[in-house]
């Protein structure tokens, strides 16, 4: 169905999402796949939007969106070019097409005249999944997806047609390339700059509902996949596709501030990401030649789209961390509109957001009696933070703005 791309607030600047048919690929760590191995698209959801977008109606989120040229990601839980979706997809990119709506995808590839109704696009954004160089291998991790050759070869087609290319890593898994230098050499010549990381999780409910095969041909990889340590080729993947000048998003942010900047490039209007917020805040920093104080009035006027649709529907947005506020609050949220989503995602002392980084301080001070104390904002109980681009008491939370300089942020 066609809804809010609600689970990925902050992280992706792509506001909605069309969800298809379950992927035929077939890839054995599919986390949507392995939640719902029977969805169907939804159609008529596409069909009732379109239809108010046509009578001028925006009193849905994403009739709201659609009519101020926001994209729609196809897709984050099914691949729109595999078997199981293909003719599907192509009457939902007629439908989108016909309606002025762009679009952005998510994809292992397809056919080539498949692939072709995606080039035909104005230049839009392509995440292309790549997993392994090892072709035989991927036979058996992803027997209905295209080859690690098939995919360098659409990438090369996609960036001679103009698009942006932001190729997923994901899951990364150490042992599944065999030349991980060769594969960036083969990036920079195709002159992709921006690469997305992830590495392998999995749920116990997923890992059950794999299938026997799956359990017995992979069991290293679902024993990586239920790791709690930090696993370092990940980290020095992540450096030597830096130190090669490629921008790497990895664990919730960007190795440099502007990853999105490629994207907002296209066309598309300002959606907030915690990417941008950041980036914008070092540059506040540059100028002001101090760090930046601010509450939650800043952010949320920093984050605003204009979106004055009233709806529960927001409470989707929290899903990332909804179990940590109901037992933090003993209920569940209760969201109407998109500033009550951004109240909680900004409060990074109680919930675990995409806001929370090592640039970020709680502000604080000392009373009379010499007893610390937080610096919450004029009108709320939230918390003042404090942003420095350095990383000043690493490990620290605290930043005490009675005897560090800082400035407030003005918007």
């Amino acid at each position: 169905m066609l809804r809010p791309y609600c689970g990925e607030y902050l992280v992706s600047p792509i506001p909605m999402h069309f969800g298809f048919n379950a992927c035929s690929h077939g890839c054995f760590y599919c986390f949507a796949n392995l939640n719902k191995p029977d969805r169907r698209v939804d159609m008529q959801s596409l069909v009732r939007i379109l239809k108010k977008l046509r009578s001028g109606e925006t009193n849905t989120v994403e009739s709201w969106l659609l009519s101020r040229g926001y994209p729609v990601l196809m897709s984050n839980d099914s691949d729109p070019l595999a078997a199981s979706n293909i003719e599907v997809f192509k009457a939902a990119h007629e439908a989108l097409g016909e309606a002025g709506a762009r679009m952005c995808y998510q994809t292992k590839g397809g056919k080539p005249e498949d692939e072709a109704i995606i080039l035909k696009d104005a230049p839009t954004m392509i995440y292309v999944s790549l997993t392994s160089d090892n072709e035989d291998l991927l036979r058996q991790a992803e027997p209905g997806a295209p080859g690690h050759t098939h995919r360098l070869d659409f990438i090369r087609r996609a960036k001679a047609c103009g698009h942006l290319v932001i190729v997923g890593l994901n899951p990364l898994i150490h042992w599944w390339w065999d030349d991980f230098n060769g594969l960036i050499q083969q990036l920079k010549a195709l002159d992709v700059r921006h690469v997305w990381n992830g590495a392998l999780h999995l749920t116990p409910d997923q890992i059950n509902n794999m299938s026997v095969s799956a359990k017995r041909k992979f069991t290293t990889e679902i024993a990586y996949a239920k790791r709690r340590k930090p696993d370092s080729y990940l980290e020095m993947y992540e450096s030597q596709l830096k130190n090669s000048g490629i921008n790497v998003f990895q664990h919730g942010k960007a190795t440099h501030n502007g990853f999105w900047d490629s994207y907002f490039a296209l066309g598309y209007p300002f959606y907030p990401t915690a990417d941008g917020f950041f980036a914008y805040l070092e540059r506040c920093e540059q100028q002001a030649g101090e760090p930046q104080l601010f509450g939650f009035r800043h952010f949320d006027a920093w984050a605003s789209i204009g979106l004055d649709v009233q709806t529960s529907a927001f409470k989707e947005f929290l899903k990332p961390f909804r179990r940590t506020i109901y037992n933090a609050t003993g209920q569940e949220p209760k969201v109407r509109t998109l500033s009550e989503v951004n109240r909680y995602f900004y409060d990074i002392s109680a919930y675990p957001t995409p806001l929370a980084i090592d640039n970020l301080f709680l502000a604080n001070g000392t009373d009379d009696a010499k007893q610390p104390y937080l610096y919450t904002g004029e009108g709320d109980d939230l918390p003042l933070l404090v942003y420095t681009k350095d990383h000043v008491n690493a490990g620290d939370v605290f930043w005490d703005i009675d005897k560090n300089p800082v400035k407030t942020l003005q918007m």
